[in-house]
């Protein structure tokens, strides 16, 4: 302490001095403070106005404890002191000689834990600066604790960015008490003393910054997904896209999808004959089940086109089955539409038929259109070709036509029969098309049909128009109202009485949408 030109020891090291037999102390001063305090050929390090940092050996009583008047009163034996230092204070709560330590609120239900007094201060003073073991702040302890806050800050929010609250959170946990155990470890063993408190505080506030931006942020992401796709696909699609965005398919991605066509068959003649008011309650029942069945299947909405529905599978959530699950509705959706007669029956609504062309290939998906108004959508040639077939039930009397790269994918599954050989309008590459007729452990007899029909079709490409025709007449004996055994019969009728040219292929070519 200074007191106008002298500089005072603080007691503890004027006892040490004379302990230690020096002859003075030495105050070692740089440009920014107290550099060190000297005893003899002792160097005491301290900060920069002369502290150092008490390394407190215990709670009280440590040290040897005397009561002053068991000394006068001769009941302590004089070795005890000899060669040792003394120091005489008071002890008592009422002197108000009591200071707080790290060990003073050790156990605060303890009283006497709680009591330590400053003589006992003093006393693990001298004990430090005689060891040479007080706590150290080194000179680099600020950059140190600065240089923590920041890196441990942007490590932890890089973490908070990109992993699951769950992993992101144990990861903040487990580097807040890595750092304090290295802290707690590097106090240790080297007596050095650098900040806790800041870096775990700004990892704490960095971790409930990050993890509350990133609930508000994704909160408002899933409301975004949920009101982009709640009308495209089920409910339950949309909740697994919730719970892993990662599985989106945006950005005009291009997979290998299945693609689905519905239309009524003349839909204009029915539309006519019916009051708008009973037609547009017909359009909302079809439209409602069909759509029902189309997501029942994990199938994407495309859009509606009057009375034509298109949606596809595989986007935008991956379906390994997604041909599977678009033949699955095909299916559903011809066979509810019959029941869907039965009530229309009783309204007198006139009947009609649907036809459905499906389509497998490499699509590209996802929000196009303009800047302020766009669809989640499907674009490529497998969409013009299920489009095309759509159109061709009206020409064989099916349902449900599937083009060749469909067939191949379920045709386990399913039971199927070759069609025949097409062109599709603007395309000169024949292609092999298929009636999807049932599941495959429906009824036998569509198995016989299918058969019937392909062995026919066989001997059609080979020009053998009676084994052509006496398939095609049983395949009528099974079903008499097959479609595709009559359109045959019809083309062998007409073949007969024509001059076929060597090449020949009985390709079909589309000349019309």
């Amino acid at each position: 302490m200074q007191f106008g030109d002298d500089v005072y020891p603080h007691i503890s090291l004027e006892v040490v001095k004379r302990y230690l037999g020096a002859q003075q102390l030495t105050l070692n001063v740089s440009p920014y403070g107290v550099d060190s305090i000297q005893i003899g050929d002792r160097s005491i390090a301290t900060d920069e106005h002369g502290r150092l940092l008490i390394n407190f050996r215990g709670p009280q009583k440590t040290f040897p404890n005397y009561s002053f008047v068991d000394v006068l009163n001769g009941l302590v034996r004089p070795a005890e002191f000899k060669n040792k230092i003394v120091l005489v204070g008071a002890t008592t709560i009422g002197i108000y000689d009591i200071r707080v330590t790290p060990f003073s609120i050790s156990r605060v239900r303890d009283e006497a834990s709680v009591v330590f007094p400053g003589v006992e201060v003093n006393a693990n003073i001298i004990d430090n600066l005689l060891k040479n073991n007080a706590i150290r702040r080194p000179d680099w302890s600020g950059a140190f604790d600065v240089s923590s806050i920041v890196v441990l800050g942007i490590v932890l929010s890089f973490i908070l960015m990109r992993f699951s609250p769950l992993m992101a959170s144990l990861i903040a946990v487990a580097m807040l008490f890595g750092y304090a155990g290295l802290n707690e470890v590097i106090f240790i063993k080297w007596r050095f003393w650098l900040s806790v408190v800041y870096p775990s505080t700004t990892m704490i506030s960095v971790f409930a910054g990050v993890i509350t931006f990133r609930i508000m942020t994704e909160e408002k992401k899933k409301k975004e997904i949920k009101e982009a796709f709640i009308h495209y696909v089920s409910p339950a699609l949309v909740n697994d896209i919730l719970k892993d965005p990662s599985k989106l398919m945006l950005g005009g991605e291009e997979r290998r999808l299945t693609v689905l066509f519905s239309d009524i068959r003349g839909f204009t003649t029915i539309s006519e004959s019916l009051k708008p008011q009973v037609l547009v309650k017909l359009m909302h029942d079809y439209l409602t089940l069909m759509t029902d069945i189309v997501l029942k299947h994990g199938g994407t909405i495309d859009k509606y086109m009057g009375d034509a529905i298109m949606a596809f599978w595989g986007a935008p959530v991956w379906q390994e089955d997604h041909s599977s699950r678009a033949c699955a509705a095909s299916l559903e959706m011809v066979e509810q539409l019959a029941k869907l007669q039965k009530e229309w029956d009783e309204r007198e609504i006139p009947h009609f038929d649907i036809g459905v062309g499906l389509s497998t290939g490499k699509l590209t998906v996802g929000n196009m259109g303009s800047i302020t108004r766009f669809d989640y959508t499907v674009m490529g040639d497998a969409v013009n070709l299920g489009s095309r077939l759509e159109g061709l039930n009206n020409v064989y009397g099916t349902r449900i036509i599937a083009p060749k790269f469909t067939y191949e994918d379920v045709k386990t599954k399913f039971i199927f029969r070759q069609l025949d050989s097409v062109k599709v309008m603007r395309s000169e590459i024949p292609i092999k098309i298929y009636e999807l007729m049932a599941h495959v452990d429906a009824a036998p007899h569509l198995r016989e049909v299918a058969n019937l029909f392909e062995n026919g079709l066989n001997a059609y490409f080979a020009q053998d128009w009676d084994k052509a025709e006496m398939n095609f007449r049983r395949t009528l004996e099974v079903l008499p109202t097959d479609g595709p055994a009559n359109l045959f019969l019809e083309r062998v009728h007409n073949l007969r009485k024509q001059y076929l040219r060597d090449d020949w292929d009985g390709v079909y070519v589309m000349t019309k949408e």
